[in-house]
């Protein structure tokens, strides 16, 4: 018999996008070192006990933005991994940007999540200018391959201090990305449409209820074709972030049928949440919450596997970002909520299985960005990041015991049912039962590859 483990969990049902098995793990040195028997595992410090369980790889979260105002960046870090350890998320993929060099700033982020990180975490990085395009490589040799670029921003949209982001500046950075064999990410709607149909609505009738109208399906399906025709002139690898049409399934199809190589992306909002079912200036986010029909064909969409991911898109703002609906930053909270929400509306409501789950969920994520097999799988030499979830548990979501700085959730006393009871990093157990056991500084910064899917 192995003798040696560091961990040991017994009695629970392994999930991976093949099947289930009702197996052990052992975990050494932070790596799974045996799946078998629990007569074939070896003894351990420490043993958990998974009766009524199911074991799944940690969930990879690939869309997070960690910015907290007038919060210091270690802070931010370590408050956004909370948040991600009680949700059972191992690993988060955040953006990083800057004004000038990105990799100037590099290691000085790398610095600063290793030393505030609870969970594993790796950057895409955000390409604001054509100066930073020429960074490409560097960036690819340092660990990071994965870019994004944000086509509504621009005129009065525009960041301060970035100008115009235009369909020429992403253009050039697909051709430099896929010189290099990584991917573009596009948070893909048309900034023309939405600002004639915004100057519009503002001129007519400005109430709260017409700021969804400013983008509509058309905006968001414009920015999609664009922006994949863009990935076939340039022979692209394509990440599109965020879809939240009903006809982002189709326009998806359209360009794989055409030779892109292309990955699609929705959040838990887009899968539960429609315009009338949060507070209006909370609830604003971009794209915008569609409707009914938008959701269940994502749902559809995600069972089929023409959506490859399911991302947070993590976004805390403070409520003095939150004046007003025409003026409001977009974004919410939503890393803690993600697998709960998945749990609940996608495996126990019918819309997916638990395997399809795993599979967009964790190992995807880890394919598409250069993480697999090291994350996003149970096997043995994988690192031991799981998450243990009750199927059957019932929960209340109550804001104040989530661990986010701000105190709001759009899914604030909703009942959900399937829950994550334990979060394990490298072979720590980080959460239990709702409780942070873990530290800051248990989190490291991982060195992406280019994608394997």
């Amino acid at each position: 018999m192995n003798m040696g483990a560091s961990l040991r969990i017994d009695g629970g049902t392994i999930v991976t996008p093949r099947g289930r098995v009702r197996a052990g793990i052992a975990v050494t040195d932070g790596i799974i070192s045996t799946i078998g028997k629990e007569s074939e595992l070896p003894k351990s410090a420490r043993t958990v006990d998974a009766s009524g369980l199911h074991i799944l790889p940690g969930v990879i979260d690939p869309h997070v933005h960690f910015r907290y105002l007038d919060t210091p960046l270690d802070e931010s870090f370590g408050l956004m991994t909370r948040s991600a350890a009680a949700g059972g998320v191992t690993t988060v993929l955040p953006f990083i940007a800057s004004l000038e060099s990105i990799v100037a700033g590099l290691d000085i982020f790398k610095q600063i999540y290793e030393m505030a990180a609870y969970v594993d975490g790796s950057f895409h990085a955000i390409i604001f200018k054509q100066e930073q395009i020429r960074e490409v490589g560097e960036l690819i040799k340092q660990g990071i391959s994965s870019f994004k670029f944000l086509l509504p921003y621009k005129g009065s949209e525009a960041l301060p201090g970035v100008g115009d982001i235009d369909e020429g500046l992403i253009y050039l950075g697909m051709r430099e990305i896929a010189r290099h064999g990584a991917v573009a990410m596009v948070h893909c709607e048309s900034p023309d449409l939405f600002f004639r149909l915004r100057d519009e609505l503002l001129a007519t009738e400005p109430r709260d209820a017409h700021w969804h109208d400013a983008r509509p399906n058309a905006c968001e399906a414009h920015g999609i074709a664009t922006i994949a025709h863009l990935a076939k002139l340039t022979a692209c690898p394509l990440y599109i972030v965020h879809v939240s049409i009903k006809e982002g399934g189709d326009l998806v199809r359209r360009a794989r049928a055409d030779g892109v190589r292309v990955w699609a992306e929705t959040c838990p909002q887009y899968l539960s949440l429609t315009r009338f079912d949060t507070d209006k200036v909370w609830g604003k986010v971009n794209p915008p919450l569609r409707g009914k029909e938008d959701i269940e064909q994502l749902w559809r969409e995600v069972g089929v596997g023409t959506i490859d991911t399911v991302g947070s898109d993590h976004c805390p703002l403070s409520p003095d970002e939150k004046q007003g609906l025409w003026h409001a930053k977009p974004g919410m909270p939503g890393i803690e909520t993600m697998l709960p929400l998945m749990l609940s509306k996608g495996v126990n409501s019918g819309n997916i299985s638990l395997e399809r789950l795993v599979e967009v969920c964790c190992e995807n994520p880890a394919r598409i960005f250069g993480l697999y097999p090291r994350k996003g799988t149970i096997q043995v030499g994988a690192d031991a990041d799981l998450v243990l979830v009750d199927l059957g548990q019932e929960e209340k979501l109550d804001v104040k015991k989530m661990h986010d700085v701000y105190s709001y959730s759009a899914y604030d006393g909703w009942k959900v049912k399937g829950w994550p009871v334990m979060t394990v990093v490298r072979g720590e157990i980080v959460m239990h039962d709702g409780k942070i056991t873990g530290q800051p500084g248990h989190g490291k910064f991982l060195q992406a590859s280019l994608p394997s899917r």
